[in-house]
């Protein structure tokens, strides 16, 4: 009888060390690795579903990875870890190897680039730790020059320029030298002479840029001079405005290079104007003196 109830006690602890080793480790207990006929089976299967897409598929991608976290309540992460490390490296090559095969070709699609630097974020939102793979991050970096170089290359160059009476903002030169320098910098970047320069679209448009901005200061300038004309042409004919229309004509011709006939001719009559005017206003007082002479 006493030896029933000693059994029964040492029955009732090992429960207790049992369940309390249960509970330190999360509740599901230790999950041992799959067996070595489903860990072959999960990644040949990955492997041949990848090599049958043969491009990026984010259904196929996601339902691996979901396959993955459902093996991992059965066996312990770190056992399915490789089986997610296989779908993601295959997505990601795939991706690669397609994303630098487009921009190897003149006509690039930019539909099928982003196409491609979307399935990056997929793959990263799903593995955060493929954020550090090198084919990642070097797609990211292409990408934000080839972005970079089509907006320029597709830019619409010019600018209208404002006049307040004395001074006209914004200014041409910065304007132009901001675009130059960005050209620049592009056309010496590794990642453009690299995987870049071929493609028709963007190496055209840099190309036609200096040319764009000729184009451009020359109807910066015609409508500046338009803007200046206007503006005194509602004005009083004074000496004061006929100063300061001169001193704007002199900044324009000599930050333009050149003169403007339409702005010339403005100045010319706009003065003549003004000493017309100012002959009339003496005229009185000359005549009057020469009356107040006579008398005497």
């Amino acid at each position: 009888m006493k030896l029933l109830k000693l059994i029964m006690v040492f029955a009732v602890i090992l429960a207790a060390v049992v369940g309390a080793f249960f509970l330190m480790n999360g509740g599901s207990g230790i999950t041992p690795p799959p067996e070595g006929n489903d860990y072959e089976m999960y990644s040949k299967q990955f492997a041949a579903d990848w090599e049958q897409a043969g491009d990026w598929n984010e259904k196929l991608f996601r339902q691996n990875c979901e396959t993955v976290r459902q093996l991992s309540t059965e066996y312990s992460k770190e056992s399915t870890q490789t089986l997610g490390d296989i779908n993601t490296v295959r997505a990601t090559v795939i991706v690669y190897e397609k994303i630098f095969a487009e921009w190897a070709k003149p006509v690039c699609r930019f539909d099928v680039v982003k196409k491609y630097r979307d399935a990056v974020n997929v793959i990263t939102e799903e593995d955060p730790k493929a954020s550090s793979d090198k084919n990642i991050t070097m797609i990211k970096d292409v990408y934000a020059t080839y972005t970079e170089a089509r907006a320029l290359a597709g830019k619409a160059i010019g600018l209208s320029p404002s006049f307040n009476g004395t001074s006209w903002s914004p200014s041409f030169s910065a304007y132009s030298n901001g675009i130059t320098h960005r050209r620049t910098a592009i056309l010496g970047n590794a990642n453009y002479k690299k995987y870049l320069s071929g493609i028709s679209e963007i190496k055209n448009g840099l190309a036609a840029i200096p040319g764009k901005l000729s184009e451009a200061r020359e109807r910066y300038y015609n409508i500046l001079a338009q803007r200046i004309i206007s503006y005194y042409n509602n004005v009083e004919r004074t000496s004061s405005n006929n100063s300061d229309l001169r001193a704007v004509y002199a900044r324009y011709r000599n930050e333009r290079g050149s003169d403007h006939s339409a702005l010339h001719n403005f100045v010319v009559r706009f003065t003549n104007e003004v000493d017309e005017r100012n002959m009339s206003d003496r005229a009185p007082v000359y005549a009057r003196n020469m009356s107040t002479g006579a008398d005497r």
